[in-house]
């Protein structure tokens, strides 16, 4: 059978070919949990190493899961969404942020692709306090 692993393989012995690079000079390879990757390193005879960033980032986004945790971040979502989609609303928040003193800065959407921008959006949103500004 036939995989994207050994097609992959393929391509880094003809890319590693074409670059003349020395192939014996690698030791492993830092992939994510795919498992072509599984399959790809045994070809070319080369250790995998997990990439501990994603397999955190996986945990992470396991946690954000959690009812009370997933409430919460959609509150803040619910709040930044608030003020990116009304220019009076952004606007005011910027000139509350100058007459507190606070940080000047928009407010940001969290991207799933983008590691640690839930995390981002919490620590906007709090160095903005953000909650007294929200017209209730």
């Amino acid at each position: 059978m036939i995989t994207l692993g050994l097609h992959m393989a393929e391509g880094i012995k003809v890319t590693q070919a074409k670059w003349n690079l020395k192939l014996d000079n690698v030791i492993s390879g830092t992939t994510d949990n795919a498992s072509n990757n599984s399959t790809m390193l045994p070809i070319l005879k080369k250790h995998q190493l997990p990439c501990f960033d994603h397999n955190m980032d996986l945990a992470v986004n396991e946690g954000l899961k959690i009812d009370t945790v997933s409430r919460a971040v959609r509150l803040v979502r619910v709040a930044v969404d608030t003020f990116t989609r009304s220019w009076k609303k952004s606007r005011n928040l910027m000139v509350k942020q100058k007459e507190l003193n606070f940080p000047e800065h928009k407010l940001i959407h969290d991207v799933a692709t983008r590691w640690g921008s839930t995390a981002s959006i919490f620590r906007a949103t709090q160095t903005s306090e953000v909650s007294t500004f929200i017209d209730r």
